[in-house]
């Protein structure tokens, strides 16, 4: 959350405020010479960290299941669920693997442009929905579990409201163009068009990818801020679960009992002769009535 904070102020005084003639620099070093476009454009710094937040939700949801295997716990294979989903999550934001496939199925169709199709949209709505079960589910299953902690209830609230309206947005982006005109309403009505560095933008980008950058307002600044803010919660959840099972599994670990006391027959000569030689010190008694034999 504050790696957003800080993107979001200095885009404020960079590409709105112009603080410092700033804008000058990005202008001789970059074809889309906006700040937050440099920020949260494909790839960029906070896709990369996302990335590195949703790799350690895998890693952590990992480790959870195998706690909870070795703890024997009934809800396990809930996890498992949730694990799959979360690695599903990570290939697809890394390697693009809905894009591929609805690519890979409308060309083989026969159709042209699939990914704006009917069939491309039909397919990455299915992609998300099968997604979302891979997530929900666990999470329904384990309810009682998180309503009853605070922390979970508000990590997982907000790390799933966040995805989910990103994912909703994406998986509709191409009905009736929305992104675009939705986005270049935003740049019109705050007057940003009026600024040299977005009209230099807009020109450039319409050029180099045939998009105008309204859809980028959509595509990069609001779905890139909404699944890190997803990822980051999730994976404060998971750390939450982590060490409640972690602190589970220490407290229940082996531990040493004391040894039974040995019977008297199973002593060896030295420690017979030892108790005989303390009870002698002990009686007082024992020496003189040796004399006297």
């Amino acid at each position: 959350m504050g790696y957003l904070v800080l993107a979001y102020t200095l885009i404020i005084i960079v590409d709105i405020l112009n603080v410092f003639n700033t804008q000058a620099y990005l202008v001789g070093r970059f074809r889309v010479p906006l700040l937050w476009y440099q920020l949260f454009k494909e790839s960029g710094p906070t896709e990369v960290l996302q990335w590195l937040y949703m790799t350690l939700n895998v890693l952590v949801a990992g480790a959870v299941v195998g706690l909870c295997i070795a703890l024997r716990k009934p809800h396990a294979t809930t996890l498992s669920i949730m694990a799959v989903g979360l690695g599903l999550m990570l290939l697809e934001d890394t390697a693009a693997i809905r894009h591929k496939l609805s690519h890979f199925l409308t060309s083989n169709a026969g159709i042209e442009n699939g990914l704006r199709s009917p069939l491309g949209i039909s397919f990455e709505i299915a992609f998300f929905g099968v997604l979302a079960i891979l997530m929900i589910y666990p999470v329904y299953e384990l309810r009682h579990m998180i309503l009853g902690d605070p922390k979970l209830k508000r990590y997982f609230s907000i790390g799933y409201v966040s995805y989910g309206v990103g994912a909703v947005i994406s998986a509709t982006r191409h009905i009736g163009n929305w992104y675009c005109i939705v986005g270049e309403n935003i740049i019109t009505s705050l007057g940003l068009d009026g600024i040299s560095t977005w009209s230099i933008g807009m020109r450039n980008l319409e050029e180099e990818q045939g998009r105008k950058l309204g859809f980028f307002i959509l595509e990069a600044l609001v779905e890139e801020s909404l699944e890190m803010v997803g990822a980051a919660f999730v994976c404060a959840a998971l750390v939450v679960l982590f060490r409640s099972y972690w602190r589970e599994a220490i407290n229940s670990g082996p531990r040493t009992t004391p040894l039974a006391p040995e019977k008297s027959g199973s002593l060896g000569m030295a420690d017979q002769q030892a108790r005989e030689m303390q009870g002698e010190r002990q009686d007082p008694q024992i020496q003189p009535q040796k004399q006297r034999e």
